[in-house]
């Protein structure tokens, strides 16, 4: 289903993946997104005929426009680009499905990138409340006393709880934190922490899609081990 069938107004996330390109020897590689009215220019892959990358980003949609696709190779000097290959496309609408699009250069084949098309509900902001932890261990001392607060990342969006002194289970009640989630934020991450005078003490981390809301159970883990939980609500702020 292509997206023309959606409404004027649409934005489509673009996952981009890899790609495969027919150079000779490696290059610097990035790759870049361009409708009529938004682009896009991923991080740059040092020394590689696929570089892979898993970015995303947020493309809107007008009627009858495409998407046009460039990989270039960076010099070392950062100065010099060289096109590797180009492609234009329609927008497929969401559909979660990993699209490989045929590059060329000079009319010759250069390749293949892998795009995917995924539903880009991400919200303008969150409201994020930290209710409660259970069971959080790591601490330090023989008295199993701790005390934890909760530091929330969403992009570079950073906000964190007062600290609860002396116990494993922490309750917060009244706290709310209003985010922002630009650029695109895929996850919520939970990191809670031994409030020290010195280095904080890291008990556990965890994370959340942002496309959830509601009251949600984080689990907790550090250094691979389970390290308890959080119970958090997330409510979406409608763009």
């Amino acid at each position: 289903q292509l997206v023309e069938d959606a409404p004027a107004g649409t934005q489509v996330k673009v996952h981009i993946v890899k790609a495969n390109l027919k150079t000779e020897g490696r290059r610097n590689v990035f790759a870049q997104l361009r409708t009529g009215t938004t682009s896009y220019t991923s991080n740059t892959k040092r020394k590689t005929q696929i570089p892979i990358w898993r970015e995303n980003c947020l493309m809107d949609w007008h009627e009858d426009e495409q998407l046009d696709i460039t990989v270039w190779g960076r010099g070392d000097d950062g100065a010099d680009h060289e096109l590797l290959g180009e492609a234009q496309m329609p927008f497929f609408f969401p559909d979660d499905q990993q699209h490989a699009v045929d590059l060329s250069l000079n009319a010759a084949p250069a390749g293949q990138i892998h795009l995917q098309m995924v539903k880009a509900n991400s919200p303008a902001g969150l409201v994020v409340q930290v209710l409660r932890c259970n069971g959080l261990v790591g601490g330090v001392g023989s008295m199993n006393r701790r005390d934890p607060y909760v530091q929330i990342v969403a992009g570079k969006e950073v906000r964190q709880t007062g600290v609860k002194f002396g116990t494993v289970d922490p309750v917060w009640i009244r706290e709310q934190h209003t985010m922002v989630c630009t650029p695109v934020v895929e996850f919520i991450e939970f990191n809670v922490y031994h409030y020290t005078n010195f280095q904080p003490l890291l008990l556990g981390s965890g994370k959340l899609s942002v496309d959830v809301q509601g009251e949600k159970t984080v689990e907790l883990t550090r250094q691979g081990k389970a390290a308890g939980t959080a119970t958090v609500k997330v409510t979406h702020v409608a763009r």
